[in-house]
């Protein structure tokens, strides 16, 4: 059985909308899978795109209503919307521009971004929930496994050096923090003293006060 490439190369203009973000601390571990879809199955279709992205268009849904529900939405619907009717596949950008001015099955996405690093995704997939991305497998009939062996190994790679960004980040945003709590720390050190000084100041004036009252009242 051969397969096409479901997701076509999106045509870019120059007015994407990129992902943007405030560094902030991440949570160590995250996990959507109560609210995720089923995955299903597309068979010796190209309609990758679509699958991906109603099973977002579903975990939308389902974070809200508190389940794991899936094919809520109509995937052919979306595939039929595509441009290049002659041959197979869809673009990922034309597909998400439908969704954000048309919708499907009654429902719109808000916005749609391109993320352009990996410390942007981990970002994104905490802030804004699940990311369709597309990566080509080529492969010829028994060389799969080999290829799927190489894939494998990258994609640990990949893992790992996310990991060790994300550590350094991490590790730079502890730092910060440190710094942080010692500009605290002196500031309320400032505080406290200033308090005390002015605390002293009283009694001193209460002192003199006093002193000045007893000194009026021996006779010279």
């Amino acid at each position: 059985m051969k397969y096409g490439y479901g997701c076509k190369p999106s045509k870019m203009d120059g007015t994407e909308h990129k992902y943007e973000y405030t560094k902030t601390q991440l949570p160590l571990t995250y996990n959507y899978v109560s609210v995720m879809p089923p995955v299903t199955d597309q068979g010796s279709s190209s309609k990758c795109v679509c699958h991906a992205l109603t099973a977002y268009l579903d975990w939308n849904k389902n974070q809200f209503e508190g389940d794991n529900n899936g094919g809520q939405f109509d995937i052919d619907a979306l595939y039929d919307i595509r441009s290049d009717k002659k041959s197979k596949g869809m673009q990922i950008k034309e597909a998400l521009h439908f969704l954000l001015h048309t919708g499907l099955n009654g429902v719109k996405i808000e916005e749609y971004a391109l993320v352009g690093s990996e410390v942007a995704l981990q970002n994104a997939l905490i802030l804004n929930g699940p990311c369709p991305l597309a990566l080509p497998v080529k492969s010829e009939d028994k060389d799969i496994t080999r290829v799927f062996d190489k894939l494998w190994s990258f994609q640990i790679l990949r893992l790992f050096e996310i990991y060790v960004l994300e550590q350094l980040d991490l590790a730079i945003l502890e730092k910060e923090e440190e710094e942080k709590d010692k500009i605290e720390a002196v500031e309320r050190e400032k505080v406290e003293k200033l308090r005390i000084y002015r605390k002293k100041k009283l009694l001193v004036h209460r002192e003199v006060r006093a002193y000045q009252a007893l000194m009026q009242l021996i006779p010279t």
